[in-house]
């Protein structure tokens, strides 16, 4: 488009009515610390029992043929040309029956409000020639090293692919954007990892019953499964980058002592502190984080799985 058009369509912008509303409301956070790349083949050596939660954002594209992925306790069937979002310290796994025809283009990143993309959990996807004109403009920043535009690259194609109708119609996200009381339960959560649900209550003046249907409603999950994956996934990330001792990290993640950390970790994990933090230092040199929602038991009924081999990102 030359100038001049570009201008004869300027000229067809009229005064707003009010001059201080305008449009252009977020409704996730930029991405960051985003990692790009492509993968035609799975090697063996990354075949591990404990390798299945991470705390990023995964984008999975698929331009190959089709597979299966075991996210959480869902089997999800994911097309050729199809995505699918899997989200922070969510269970998954690649079932993939052939290797040969695998193309998957893969995009992890970090973002500090996931709230609007739990409306997409589970849910895989066609992308559209909108979104492939996104996608070079993303692959051109993550090469050229553009730094400064990649997030936003990044955060465009994330938008195209939610959609704009959806965007605008999506009730749940509406529900969740509204619920200020749940935003607030996790700050003081966060804030404060020893924190009992009793004193929550206290805390912000509704009823505990209020609290647990309040908090399940919007997130999905238990105020109280809640509280201990928080704690859990601080304990997790002590253990796998630092040389704290388990009574340290006990304290800093809100456990009274040592045994209540350890019981939490067997009943949650199947592992104890101890054997989780040798685990990772045996199968894992970088410093990804993982959460675990399901217990050990579940591994190893996904293990017996004969008809297909589990293949991890």
């Amino acid at each position: 488009m030359t100038y001049e058009k570009l201008l004869e369509k300027f000229r067809e912008l009229k005064n707003p009515e009010d001059y201080f509303q305008g449009y252009g409301e977020p409704y996730f956070s930029p991405p960051r610390n985003i990692l790009m790349f492509y993968r035609d083949t799975v090697s063996a050596t990354e075949l591990q029992l404990y390798t299945d939660f991470h705390y990023r954002n995964v984008l999975v594209m698929n331009t190959g043929v089709p597979i299966r992925m075991q996210l959480d306790s869902k089997h999800i069937y994911l097309d050729h040309h199809c995505y699918i979002l899997i989200l922070p310290y969510q269970y998954h796994r690649f079932i993939i029956e052939q290797e040969k025809g695998l193309s998957l283009t893969l995009i992890t990143f970090e973002m500090t409000d996931n709230l609007y993309w739990e409306t997409f959990r589970y849910m895989a996807r066609q992308f559209d020639s909108g979104s492939i004109k996104l996608l070079e403009s993303c692959y051109t920043a993550f090469t050229e090293n553009r730094t400064m535009e990649l997030p936003f690259q990044v955060g465009a194609l994330m938008a195209n692919l939610a959609g704009q109708k959806r965007i605008i119609e999506d009730d749940l996200y509406k529900k969740m954007k509204s619920s200020q009381l749940v935003g607030d339960l996790c700050r003081r959560i966060y804030k404060n990892k020893s924190l009992t649900i009793k004193e929550l209550s206290c805390e912000v003046g509704y009823s505990e019953s209020y609290l647990r249907k309040s908090f399940r409603k919007v997130m999905g999950i238990a105020l109280g499964q809640y509280m201990i994956e928080v704690r859990l996934t601080d304990a997790m990330f002590y253990l796998s980058t630092s040389d704290k001792s388990i009574t340290e990290i006990a304290e800093l993640v809100g456990y009274e002592n040592v045994f209540s950390l350890s019981r939490a970790f067997k009943v949650h994990i199947g592992l104890s502190p101890t054997a989780y933090r040798l685990e990772r230092k045996r199968h894992f040199k970088s410093q990804e984080i993982y959460r675990f929602r399901n217990k050990k038991g579940h591994f190893m009924e996904a293990e017996r799985h004969n008809s297909s081999e589990f293949h991890f990102f």
